[in-house]
């Protein structure tokens, strides 16, 4: 029990060592439009800049264009702390996957989704990009035309892939309330970005990929954070900590909330010594899913520790 209280104030001291270090968050937008959503999408964008968001803006592009912009967006919220994409566009999905129609697009056959249309994943993996994360807030709207066999309109996306960013797909009805949910937010002197998002995700008929399990700003606290004063322990207690094995008691619970409180750019150097090593081949992004999971796993084993897939205290210095 000592063990856990003592990482869980560590986990703590982390996350609000990097809340007050955060107080300029840098926000990449990009703002699709198509069909007659136009006016959403301004209010939407110029919520955005009151953030002080970077923002880019698709208004009825074609194929071509429309993928210009996804690559533009990708490669400048590569430099940034928080990638936001916002979706107003006819959206269709064939199996597991929803697509992007963009402007004056005929889908044939659902073999021209492949080649006419941009994978809303595409999306994600490029708003994952940012230094702590984003997401996707798609808002579907009817296809122009009749859609070929197997291809039906899109009503939500399957669970989120590793080196994706979350997915949240509003239907059109409750489009108003996400924009007054970040208009309001707008006015406040902090907001949590996953606070924001579960706060979206309680919408009428919304579906969400979103399992952010840490906290990061859209605008963070303005004061830093004051650590808490240190506490003198007993002396027994005190004797007991020093004698006691470093991680070997710590139990999956602890370890948990001591992830939590590392930052991405740490995981992401955690993931880069695990693919050195040739225990890890995904993504270096800095998100922990199966394959990093199993990754520390096989890597604990051949170090002899207990495989838990967590990284203990020790463990994440020995991987930096």
């Amino acid at each position: 029990m000592t063990f856990r209280c003592l990482a869980l104030a560590l986990a703590a001291l982390i996350s609000m060592n990097q809340a007050s270090q955060a107080e300029d968050v840098s926000i990449v937008s990009l703002v699709v439009s198509i069909g007659d959503a136009g006016p959403q999408a301004d209010a939407f964008q110029e919520t955005m800049r009151g953030f002080g968001a970077v923002t880019l803006r698709a208004d009825n592009p074609k194929d071509s264009e429309l993928r210009n912009q996804l690559y533009r967006f990708a490669d400048e919220v590569k430099r940034a702390d928080v990638g936001i994409v916002l979706l107003l566009a006819p959206s269709v999905a064939n199996g597991q996957r929803d697509f992007i129609v963009p402007a004056d697009t005929n889908l044939n056959r659902a073999s021209d989704l492949l080649t006419r249309s941009v994978p809303v994943s595409a999306f994600a993996r490029a708003a994952d990009l940012a230094g702590e994360g984003g997401v996707v807030i798609s808002i579907p709207l009817p296809a122009a035309n009749e859609l070929p066999q197997n291809v039906r309109p899109s009503s939500g996306t399957a669970e989120r892939q590793e080196g994706m960013a979350p997915i949240v797909t509003v239907p059109a009805t409750s489009a108003k309330q996400v924009l007054t949910v970040f208009q309001i937010a707008k006015d406040q002197e902090t907001v949590e970005f996953p606070a924001l998002l579960a706060r979206i995700e309680t919408l009428p008929g919304v579906k969400s990929t979103y399992n952010y399990d840490r906290t990061f700003w859209l605008r963070s606290p303005k004061e830093p954070v004051a650590a808490p004063e240190a506490v003198q322990l007993p002396a027994p207690v005190a004797e007991s900590v020093a004698a006691a094995p470093p991680d070997a008691e710590l139990d999956v619970y602890t370890l948990q909330a001591i992830e939590r409180g590392v930052s991405r750019n740490v995981r992401r150097i955690a993931q880069e010594a695990l693919n050195v090593g040739g225990y890890y081949q995904g993504p270096i992004d800095g998100v922990f899913g199966d394959l990093t999971r199993a990754a520390i796993m096989e890597w604990q084993k051949q170090e002899g520790a207990k495989v838990t897939g967590f990284l203990t205290p020790d463990q994440w210095q020995d991987l930096q």
